[in-house]
C-alpha cells in the first residue's frame, strides 16, 4: 500500500480547467511533495500558455514521455515510462511488481465497464486510475478514483477498491477504443533520490526563462492566424475559448503557488480581473463584421503588463530565497528520506529543525495514512561494528512548544516492512510507544512525564535487539522506557512529528546525531552515552 497517495482535497481546478489525465498526474506527484501538485500544472500549462503547437494530438502520452527530460526529471526528481503488457497474467505481475518498488500507477481505462458509474454499459469515455495497492486474497485493487462519487462529476479522487477483472477489462476497452494501434500499456513513475523539496523555485526559474525570450516582443501568434486564416466565425471562436482556457488556468495555478509562498498578489488579481473583462468582449467581436484588429491590440497589451508584473514578483521571490539560503547554514540530509506530505512549516538552521503544524489541517501517521513530518534514514549494516556488538542508532533531543494535553505526538520512528513503532513524548503529560498496526493493542506502553523536553536514544544490544531510552532535563544517565527489545532488521529510522488533530504546536529537535550515517547536530549540549 502506498500510503502517500492520497485525495486531492485542496484541488480548487473545475473539469474545465484541467482533464482527468493531468489531474491524475498531479496527484501522483503530489505523493512525492506537497508543493508538486501546482507545480506540475504551472509546468504544463506554461508550455500551452507559450507555445501553442503543444496543444496537439499528442498532448497527453508522448508529451509525457517528452517532458521527462526538460520537467519531469530535473523539477521534480522522478521519470515516468510506459509499462507494456500482453495479457491479464502479466498486466496483473506488472503491477504488483511495481507497487512492491513503490512506483506510482497510473492505469488508462475507459469508463464503458465500471458498475459503479452511470456510463455503464451505455457510452465510452477515457479514464485514469490511480492504483495504492492490490489485496491478493480477495482480488481486488485499492485506488483512488472519482467514478464513484457524484457519478464521476466530482473532480475529488478518494479511496476505493476494484475487482482485478473489471480494472482490466476497462484497460483493454481503453486500447480498443482510444487507441487501438497501440500495445496495452500503463504508466509507472518511479523518483530518481528519495529527497524531495518544495520545487517552487525550480518551476519559477523556467517561468522567467519562457518571460524573458516572449516578454519584449510579445505577440500572440495564435490570435494572429485566426485574424488571417478562413475558418468560420464559429471555428475561431472555439479557437479563442480554447487558448484563452489554458491561459486563465495558468494563471489561476500561480496564483495559487503564489499564495503558498505568501507573495502578495493585489496587483496581479487586479490585472487578471482587467483581462477577464476584456475576454468577454472578444467573442462577441469575432461573431460580427467589424475589425478585430484594436481589440486584439488591447488583448495583447494588457497581457504583457501582466507577464512583465509575473516577471516582477517571480524575480522578487527567487531574490529573496536566495539572500535567506545564504544567509542560514542548512544541515546535511543527503542519505535522509524527508515526508513532508501535508506541507508543515519547516526551519532546518545548523543546529535544530523546528516544525510549525497548522491549525487548518492534522498530520498524522496511524494505519491507513502517513501524513506526519518525518526525517529517515534507511537501515545500513555497513557500519564498522553494527554486526559484531552493541551500537548506538540514533540520539535526539525533543521540544514541544504547546500546553498539556494539546493532541500531539513527536520522537523516533522505526519502520519495518509490517508495522511502524512511534516512540516519543506524547501531548506534554507522558511518553508513549505505539505500533499502529496492532490496532487494539497499539498502546505497547505510556507512562507519565511532565515536562516538555526530553531526550530519546534507540540502542542496538547484540542480544535483545533495538532497546528504547529516554532522559529528562534533570537525569544523569539515560533510562530504559521498556524492557523488551525489538527485532533489529528495520528499514528504515528516524525522527517524527504529528498531530491527529488540526492544531498549532512547534516541535524542536536539537542535537540530532544518527550515528549509523555519520550526521551529528550539536545543539545547546554535548552528547551523552551510555
Amino acid at each position: 500500500m502506498i500510503k502517500e497517495l492520497k485525495p486531492n482535497y485542496g484541488d480548487e481546478y473545475s473539469w474545465h480547467e484541467v482533464n482527468c489525465f493531468f489531474r491524475a498526474w498531479s496527484i501522483v506527484l503530489q505523493s512525492y511533495h506537497a508543493s508538486y501538485f501546482d507545480n506540475f500544472l504551472q509546468a504544463m500549462f506554461l508550455n500551452w500558455t507559450f507555445f501553442p503547437e503543444s496543444i496537439a494530438e499528442t498532448e497527453h502520452d508522448d508529451f509525457m514521455l517528452e517532458s521527462n527530460a526538460n520537467v519531469l526529471s530535473p523539477l521534480f526528481n522522478v521519470q515516468a515510462e510506459k509499462v507494456f503488457y500482453k495479457n491479464q497474467y502479466q498486466f496483473h505481475e506488472l503491477i504488483r511488481t511495481s507497487l512492491n518498488q513503490k512506483h506510482r500507477l497510473i492505469i488508462p481505462g475507459d469508463v464503458f465497464n465500471i458498475y459503479y458509474n452511470a456510463a455503464y454499459r451505455t457510452k465510452h469515455g477515457e479514464h485514469y486510475f490511480i492504483l495504492k495497492g492490490c489485496d491478493q486474497q480477495t482480488g481486488r485493487y485499492y485506488i483512488l478514483d472519482n467514478l464513484h462519487v457524484k457519478n464521476g462529476s466530482s473532480t475529488l479522487y478518494e479511496d476505493f477498491l476494484i475487482p482485478w477483472d473489471v480494472l482490466y477489462d476497462s484497460s483493454q476497452l481503453f486500447f480498443e477504443n482510444f487507441q487501438p494501434t497501440s500495445e496495452p500499456y500503463f504508466w509507472s513513475t518511479s523518483e530518481l533520490s528519495p529527497h524531495h523539496t518544495n520545487n517552487s523555485r525550480l518551476v519559477f526559474q523556467a517561468n522567467l526563462y519562457i518571460l524573458n525570450k516572449y516578454i519584449n516582443q510579445y505577440k500572440d501568434h495564435q490570435f494572429e492566424s485566426m485574424l488571417s486564416n478562413q475558418d468560420s466565425k464559429a471555428e475561431q471562436i472555439q479557437k479563442f475559448f480554447m487558448k484563452f482556457n489554458h491561459k486563465n488556468t495558468y494563471f489561476k495555478i500561480l496564483k495559487s503557488v503564489f499564495k503558498t509562498l505568501e507573495i502578495d498578489t493585489t496587483t496581479f488579481d487586479e490585472l487578471i480581473a482587467s483581462f477577464n473583462e476584456l475576454k468577454s468582449k472578444i467573442p462577441i467581436i469575432l461573431a460580427g463584421s467589424g475589425s478585430s484588429s484594436e481589440l486584439f491590440a488591447q488583448y495583447t497589451l494588457l497581457e504583457r503588463n501582466i507577464l512583465l508584473h509575473m516577471h516582477g514578483l517571480i524575480t522578487e521571490y527567487l531574490n529573496t530565497a536566495q539572500s535567506q539560503e545564504n544567509t542560514v547554514q542548512q544541515i546535511s540530509l543527503e542519505e535522509a528520506v524527508m515526508l513532508n506530505a501535508s506541507g508543515v512549516n519547516l526551519q532546518m538552521e545548523k543546529e535544530q529543525i523546528t516544525i510549525h503544524h497548522s491549525a487548518t489541517l492534522k498530520t498524522d501517521t496511524w494505519i491507513a495514512e502517513n501524513d506526519a513530518f518525518q526525517i529517515l534514514w534507511r537501515d545500513d549494516k555497513s557500519n564498522v561494528g553494527y554486526e559484531s556488538g552493541d551500537i548506538d542508532l540514533i540520539e535526539v533531543e525533543i521540544e514541544n512548544r504547546s500546553d498539556p494535553g494539546l493532541p500531539f505526538q513527536s520522537g523516533i520512528i522505526i519502520v519495518y516492512d509490517h508495522e511502524t513503532l512511534l516512540f516519543g513524548g506524547i501531548q506534554n503529560i507522558g511518553i508513549s510507544l505505539f505500533v499502529p498496526q496492532r490496532q487494539a493493542d497499539y498502546c505497547v506502553k505510556e507512562m507519565k512525564n511532565l515536562v516538555p523536553s526530553l531526550k530519546l536514544k534507540i540502542r542496538k544490544d547484540r542480544e535483545k535487539g533495538l532497546l528504547l531510552y529516554y532522559k529528562n532535563p534533570r537525569d544523569i544517565e539515560y533510562r530504559l522506557f521498556y524492557e523488551n527489545g525489538f527485532s533489529p532488521d528495520f528499514t528504515e529510522i528516524g525522527i517524527f512529528s504529528r498531530t491527529w488533530e488540526p492544531i498549532d504546536h512547534t516541535t524542536v529537535f536539537t542535537n540530532l546525531t544518527v550515528y549509523n550515517h555519520n550526521l551529528i547536530m550539536k545543539g545547546r549540549d554535548e552528547h551523552v552515552r551510555i
